[in-house]
């Protein structure tokens, strides 16, 4: 995440006319997102199953839900 935080800062120093550069800079951002999303789905959610109990999931999915509801609320603006 902070090699995707540092590509995306460099974007702001970057021509938007330098198409190919500011491609190139989204392409290693996407490639950094998908592999923390991997990683995350694979390795830490599994271990959240592990070790929290079926009240706490249930618990934890509500917050979610409710936080992405309120998420998709803004974005529909």
């Amino acid at each position: 995440m902070v090699r995707s935080r540092r590509c995306s800062s460099q974007l702001d120093g970057v021509s938007t006319s330098d198409e190919e550069v500011w491609v190139a800079k989204l392409k290693v951002i996407q490639e950094n997102l998908q592999y923390h999303i991997r990683e995350e789905e694979g390795i830490i959610f599994g271990e959240m199953q592990r070790r929290m109990g079926g009240d706490e999931l249930s618990s934890l999915n509500s917050q979610y839900e409710e936080a992405k509801r309120s998420v998709m609320a803004v974005a529909a603006r």
